[in-house]
């Protein structure tokens, strides 16, 4: 790891840390997930036929901008377990028109979710004010993975506020932020009526030293379906920036 990295990860650390970590901010009333421990981590293969998920929570995504009504034919569900080292989901997306998927980016870090797409957004501070992590994948298992500077730090940067000390963040971010998690591992499967995927991220990809045991974090799924006419689905509130606004984000909970 470089010099200029090891300032980056201290200067977000200040942030994630400084502003609030064990601070829970009131999310969404009444939206929760508990995220149980397990032993024997899902193997990801895209299958979701491991032990692991026979225990996992279940979460269903119902929520759409325009409050349409989904249709009957497309539901997708969201699974979450962790260990000593990963936090780790995965997504049916029951899809009855399987054959008319969209998924042709190949390239990873491509703006996957102009496709048919899952992806995952989560916020360790659990403030309403980020650093963000943000992981989506296309039904080819072509991924984008993006961090994001906490709210208060980004309209600082967005106001030209930027005292020195934050320069590297501001380069960054004004660059797009290059987060490759060194972890992260993704499989998709297709089927004639159904897509799934499996997700490993790993807290040292998010900058955690241990597992988050009886933590709190906040976070949000989203799913987008083309061929259901550009229907876009998600867990909490899709308003002001469902994948970014973490103030309406839902509460993740990690299990002893």
């Amino acid at each position: 790891m470089t010099k200029n990295q090891f300032l980056l990860i201290g200067l977000l650390s200040f942030f994630l840390y400084g502003h609030g970590l064990n601070h829970a901010f009131g999310h969404e009333p009444g939206l929760s997930m508990i995220i149980y421990r397990v032993e024997h981590p899902p193997k990801i293969d895209g299958r979701l036929n491991d032990v692991a998920w026979t225990s996992a929570s279940r979460v269903e995504l119902t929520r759409t901008p325009r409050d349409e009504k989904l249709s009957g034919g497309l539901r997708t569900y969201v699974m979450a377990v962790y260990d000593n080292a990963n936090v780790y989901f995965a997504f049916l997306n029951e899809d009855s028109h399987t054959g008319n998927l969209q998924s042709t980016l190949s390239e990873h870090d491509r703006d996957v979710c102009n496709e048919d797409c899952v992806s995952v957004s989560l916020e360790p501070g659990n403030t309403g004010k980020g650093p963000l992590f943000y992981v989506a994948m296309n039904p080819g298992n072509t991924t984008r993975d993006v961090w994001l500077p906490s709210k208060e730090l980004r309209e600082r940067i967005q106001n030209h506020e930027i005292p020195p000390e934050l320069f590297p963040i501001a380069l960054a971010y004004t660059k797009g932020i290059d987060w490759e998690p060194k972890g992260l591992r993704t499989a998709t499967q297709v089927n004639k009526t159904s897509w799934t995927v499996e997700i490993k991220i790993s807290f040292e990809d998010l900058f955690l030293s241990d597992a988050p045991v009886n933590q709190t974090w906040g976070g949000n799924f989203i799913g987008h379906a083309v061929g259901w006419g550009d229907a876009w689905k998600t867990w909490s509130r899709p308003r002001g920036g469902f994948a970014t606004n973490s103030e309406e984000f839902g509460d993740l909970i990690f299990e002893k």
